[in-house]
């Protein structure tokens, strides 16, 4: 998890600045706000089963667009690893 979080950081180093809010912005969204029925609950503070079921209704709605950026810069990162790329 280290790493990932190393190389998104330098990922987001080399984007320009109104790229880097914006994906910034997709992350604190989808983490904080994750259950869309207020009062919103930190996606952290939930079961698992209300884990999958914050981000499953997060993909049907108006969140879908920051939410699938999010997934796609993560995927990449996490496939770049050097065990992955032996493989």
């Amino acid at each position: 998890m280290r790493w990932l979080c190393s190389e998104v950081d330098d990922v987001l180093s080399h984007m320009g600045v109104s790229s880097r809010a914006l994906v910034r912005a997709s992350v604190l969204g989808s983490g904080r706000g994750a259950d869309l029925r207020p009062p919103a609950t930190a996606l952290e503070r939930l079961s698992v089963q209300a884990r999958i079921e914050a981000l499953a209704a997060m993909e049907k709605s108006f969140a879908a667009a920051p939410l699938l950026a999010v997934k796609a810069l993560l995927c990449i990162v996490y496939y770049e690893h050097p065990t992955w790329r032996a493989r």
